[in-house]
């Protein structure tokens, strides 16, 4: 084969890379390790009808986590998180800092040789948020979370993932009792530790 020549080239590389990608599988059996997590990003503005007011919110959280397949194509781990949020209404400012903890249960539904896969979690968590109102106060408040979701993951090798993650979120502060649900848009990275 003469390398030289560049059509030759191409072909010798989209043939590495196919081949590649349709021998890539995720190690999903048990006694293998996952970890790994996801980031989120979102803003929102909201103009109020019949008010001057302006309002806008920023949130990034990091989620990192680790697991353990207890069974083929069925893992139970730890989560952590910290995610940052900051609102403006007019002049007024606040930020919310908040930690997450507990433990989730995830089940990959396609066979381990597979270069893409489907799964669902579940996770409850506790958690603790601190808001900063600048120039007035400094407050915390409990938590407790239950979340769902799921979505594809699609291998690029036998160890890293990539999902795509579709989900919701219910929160509950423990003081008060008020309530927060949200949908969930995210995409993370999974590394399969075989043991």
């Amino acid at each position: 084969m003469n390398l030289e020549n560049p059509i030759m080239k191409r072909l010798f590389v989209s043939y590495f890379f196919i081949s590649f990608f349709f021998t890539a599988n995720g190690q999903i059996t048990r006694g293998n390790w996952l970890v790994g997590g996801n980031a989120n990003f979102s803003s929102s503005k909201q103009n109020l009808t019949n008010s001057t007011d302006k309002n806008s919110s920023t949130l990034f959280s990091i989620l990192p986590n680790i697991g353990y397949f207890v069974a083929d194509k069925f893992a139970f781990g730890i989560s952590t998180g910290v995610s940052f949020t900051q609102s403006k209404s007019n002049n007024t400012k606040s930020n919310v800092t908040s930690y997450k903890f507990g433990p989730f249960a995830k089940y990959y539904f396609l066979e381990p040789n597979n270069t893409t896969n489907l799964f669902i979690q579940g996770a409850f968590g506790y958690g603790i948020n601190r808001f900063n109102n600048f120039g007035n106060s400094i407050t915390t408040a409990k938590n407790i979370s239950y979340q769902v979701a799921g979505g594809p993951v699609i291998y690029f090798n036998n160890s890293v993932g990539l999902e795509f993650i579709l989900g919701w979120n219910f929160e509950k502060a423990i003081e008060d009792k008020s309530n927060v649900s949200s949908l969930i848009l995210g995409i993370g990275f999974q590394i399969h530790l075989e043991k």
